[in-house]
This record gives C-alpha cells, sequence and structure tokens, in this order.
C-alpha cells in the first residue's frame, strides 16, 4: 500500500470547506495526511518539497510560478465584501502615512498596497506586527488583518475598508486569495479529484461548520453569522471568473513593479501548457 499523500493548508474559517472531507471523511484516511499551518508556511513547505500539495497565497504563486503548477480544484476568492482581510483605520485613508501589517499576511499586503495606491495615492510604511488591533493602531496610522482575526475585528470596529469589495470596484473582478498548488509535475488528475471531492462535502456542511465556529470561536456571533460569511464573503470555484481575477491581480502587482515577471502558469495536467495571465482559459 502507497503511504497517503501530504497535503498542506490552513485553519483559518475560510479553509474549512476545502478541508472538511479530509478531516470527516473515513474514506480519505488511508489516502491524504493533512497538516495545518499559516498560508506563508505551506507555501514554504511546498517549495522544499516537504508536501505534496499546499494551499498557499496568490501572490506567492506568482512569484515562484516558474516553480508550481496551478491546481483547478477550488480557491479562496472573494466578490467583496469578505470581511476577513480589512484595514483598520485611526483617520482618513488619504492621511495615512504608517500602516501595521499582519504578519501571517501576503498577498493581502500586495493588495492592500495596489488599493491604497491605486484608489487613494498612498503609499504607506509598512510595520509587520503581531495581529494585535489595539497595539497596532496605537503605534500606525492604520492596521491589516486578516483571517480569523480581520472578521471577529469587524464586530466591534467600524472604521474599516473592506479589501475584496475595493478591488470588486476597482476591476470589477472577484479577489482570489489563495489556491490549491504543487511543485512543477508534481500533481495528477488524482490530487484534483481529491480535492474537488473534499470542498464538495465540506459545502454540504456549512451549517455543521458554522455552528461548530460559534463554540469553538466565543465570539459572541451566532451561527448565521459564520454561515453568511462562508456562503457569500466566500466563493470557492476556480472558475473563469476567478482566473480573471487572479491575471489582473497579477497585472496590476507586475505594473506597480511589485513582481519582476508577470507570472506564466502552468496546470496540473497541461502536460507542459503555459499559459500568460490573460489566457488563462
Amino acid at each position: 500500500m502507497s503511504s497517503p499523500r501530504l497535503y498542506g493548508a490552513s485553519w483559518f474559517l475560510n479553509t474549512r470547506p476545502m478541508i472538511y472531507g479530509f478531516r470527516n471523511d473515513p474514506w480519505f484516511a488511508d489516502k491524504i495526511s493533512l497538516r495545518l499551518d499559516l498560508p506563508w508556511e505551506s507555501d514554504q513547505l511546498l517549495e522544499a518539497g516537504k508536501v505534496r500539495v499546499a494551499q498557499i497565497p496568490s501572490i506567492e504563486f506568482a512569484r515562484k510560478s516558474a516553480k508550481y503548477e496551478l491546481i483547478p480544484a477550488g480557491c479562496i476568492s472573494s466578490p467583496g465584501p469578505v470581511r476577513s482581510v480589512m484595514l483598520f483605520f485611526n483617520e482618513a485613508l488619504t492621511s495615512i502615512r504608517t500602516v501595521a501589517v499582519d504578519t501571517s499576511s501576503r498577498t493581502s499586503v500586495m493588495l492592500m498596497r495596489l488599493i491604497l495606491k491605486e484608489k487613494f495615492g498612498v503609499t504607506p510604511e509598512l510595520v509587520p506586527m503581531a495581529p494585535d488591533p489595539v497595539a497596532m493602531l496605537q503605534k500606525t496610522d492604520a492596521a491589516l488583518l486578516i483571517g480569523d482575526t480581520a472578521l471577529k475585528t469587524t464586530l466591534s470596529n467600524p472604521h474599516s475598508l473592506d479589501l475584496a469589495e475595493e478591488w470588486m470596484d476597482l476591476t470589477g473582478l472577484p479577489f482570489v486569495f489563495a489556491v490549491w498548488a504543487a511543485r512543477r509535475e508534481g500533481s495528477d488528475q488524482t490530487d484534483v479529484e481529491y480535492l474537488n471531492r473534499s470542498l464538495e462535502m465540506g459545502l454540504d456542511h456549512l451549517d455543521e461548520i458554522a455552528n461548530s465556529f460559534v463554540k469553538e470561536s466565543g465570539w459572541g456571533a451566532d451561527a448565521a453569522f459564520f454561515h453568511s460569511y462562508l456562503s457569500e464573503s466566500i466563493r470557492y470555484p476556480l472558475n473563469e471568473e476567478a482566473e480573471a481575477g487572479l491575471a489582473e491581480f497579477f497585472r496590476l502587482a507586475f505594473m506597480h513593479g511589485y513582481l519582476e515577471d508577470i507570472p506564466e502558469i502552468r496546470k496540473t495536467g497541461d502536460h507542459g501548457k503555459i499559459y500568460t495571465p490573460a489566457g488563462l482559459n
């Protein structure tokens, strides 16, 4: 019997539908071994060859596209508002000079830079800090928070900018925060089938995931709050619209000098076929 395939993902709430099957379906027991880390840590593990497949920040996929292939089996995207990638601020956006950035973020930092530059003409100094909104806003003009910390903070701090909503306003496209990836020639159709099966199970159990997180989080929010986040704020299909959003993100990041090249993208099973972002489909 072959060893289980080792996959890497995060423990954030928005990831749970994607890995639901791996954690709850006995059918996967001898097929998949799952480890949970921060997204940037999963990227490091993938680059080092320590996991077969990983859910990684989309900007890290862009930076390492010559090494990686995109697995067409879901993503974490949002048409906005997303509620879990938020810029909280003290004063007017145009007066922002310093931003405390969550040290666990990658793609969101790039998205924030693009939004502030494109829409508000602001290029702030970034100050890496632990994701503590009170401490961040005491030290800097604004604070970038992601994931469950951002989602929780929206319940009590109304002075914020939803970055996915701003992206949709700027481009008319959803924003893709994370994708499944493997090293070049490192994934196959079986991986695609496993990832899709796990996600399909998760989407069928959103009520269970939301109810469970009510107890786990202890935030005082009800299940409807978490269910609407998973079913409305987050989108999971890596469809044409999501790919177009991904392509536009890569294009703007290159145009503003944050990427050295516009990534060339290979997908699982394409046997050497390369896509430029404008021609992902």
